[in-house]
């Protein structure tokens, strides 16, 4: 199975979401490449290569981004599955899926649901109305144990985030300690995907200032009080502009 891994956006990491999966993915035996968009132009005949394409959504930059990314492959290879994976993929799950963005979805810990997926559409025994264990709206929060990640064909440390020391810049690292977090609504993407869509902050349109607490995103996702008719959610995010994608022809 030949499997396109892209990431849009990860904080200016070089992204784990691509190193994770791909090392579970090459482990089971399937061909990986991995792109990131954000410091990298993707040819767009790679996706006529491809029989799966995995998206990387740990957050919502990267997840409107992944939405006009998957829909311009859709054009590109009608053939490939698309699959959305990680933090905000299932809690969108009936918004990518039931509008066609997506052929599935994985959540959670999604290395061994990404690895049955591609098993899956190997054999051709992949059933939506029936998918194996870890891809769908439920996402899986089983502790595993993890392949060390595989970094092959990512772009070098040096072309991500540096920390200023002594005025040097000096390559900079994180870890990831747990995906999303279970008590704080400001890591975490709207319960509703139906109510994240209706929202104007992800349909584009402005929320209004006379209700913004119609704004669910908002909401959902602020770490500061409930907003009041004086703070309309469209001024207190200000830096939540609509993100452009390019796609090298």
């Amino acid at each position: 199975m030949r499997v396109l891994l892209v990431s849009t956006y990860e904080l200016g990491h070089q992204p784990l979401g691509l190193a994770a999966p791909a090392a579970a993915l090459r482990a089971a035996g399937h061909e990986v490449r991995c792109f990131d968009l954000s410091v990298e132009p993707l040819d767009a005949g790679i996706f006529g290569k491809a029989d799966l394409l995995g998206v990387s959504v740990p957050m919502h930059t990267a997840a409107r981004l992944g939405i006009e990314l998957a829909r311009r492959a859709r054009r590109l290879a009608p053939r490939a599955h698309i699959c959305f994976y990680g933090l905000y993929a299932a809690p969108l799950h009936d918004l990518l899926v039931g509008d066609g963005v997506a052929d599935s979805i994985v959540g959670g810990e999604y290395e061994a649901g990404l690895v049955a997926l591609a098993d899956a559409l190997a054999a051709d025994r992949f059933d939506p109305a029936c998918p194996p264990a870890g891809v769908g709206a439920t996402p899986r929060f089983d502790r595993r144990r993890y392949p060390v990640p595989d970094r092959a064909g990512l772009p070098p440390l040096q072309r991500y985030a540096h920390l200023l020391s002594g005025g040097e810049p000096v390559p900079a690292g994180y870890v990831e300690a747990t995906r999303g977090a279970a008590r704080t609504a400001a890591a975490t993407a709207p319960s509703r995907p139906s109510t994240a869509a209706a929202c104007g902050w992800w349909s584009g349109r402005p929320c209004s200032p006379t209700s913004p607490s119609s704004c669910a995103w908002a909401r959902a996702t602020s770490p500061s009080a409930t907003p009041t008719s004086s703070t309309p959610c469209r001024t207190r995010w200000p830096s939540w502009k609509r993100p452009t994608l390019t796609i090298q022809a």
